[in-house]
């Protein structure tokens, strides 16, 4: 952890200092110190389909119509990037666009705990991949929106009575 740490201190000494073929770099160190236990899904961005599975890794998604991809137009998202899984938000509910699951199997064979990620794969203006990036759990956060949803639903029907 020490030597991570110092290799990115230097990292940080040589971005600071005007390298600027360091510079792309520093953002993708700081993510993925943030992002422990994200996989990287490196597939072609066609190739980010529910069905298909990377590194062990399932890909799934909630949306009827498949995992759909998008330009940057949110604050922190790249105008130039493709942006594509995530979750949608329409009349109260979000759609969970895309997300990856894994079943842990130690060495042994003991079957442990399924790791589940609804995730943003990021691609750049020429359709390569830059990153994925773990936005929560899919189920939690379904389950914010039928409790949000639920909540609406109670105030528009009081308002009936």
């Amino acid at each position: 952890m020490k030597k991570l740490l110092m290799i990115l201190l230097v990292l940080i000494v040589l971005i600071s200092s005007g390298c600027e073929e360091l510079k792309g770099m520093k953002e993708k160190i700081i993510q993925s110190t943030v992002q422990t236990g994200c996989p990287q899904i490196n597939v072609l961005m066609g190739e980010l389909q529910a069905g298909n599975e990377y590194d062990g890794w399932a890909i799934k998604s909630d949306d009827r119509d498949g995992v759909s991809c998008r330009k940057g137009n949110a604050e922190g998202e790249n105008v130039n990037y493709y942006y594509c899984g995530g979750y949608d938000y329409a009349f109260g509910i979000n759609t969970v666009i895309a997300y990856v699951e894994k079943t842990i199997i130690s060495d042994d064979g003991e079957i442990g705990e399924t790791r589940k990620y609804a995730i943003w794969n990021i691609y750049d203006e020429n359709k390569d991949f830059v990153e994925t990036r773990c936005i929560g759990n899919p189920d939690e956060i379904k389950e914010e929106d039928y409790k949000r949803f639920e909540e609406e639903a109670l105030k528009w029907n009081s308002g009936l009575d």
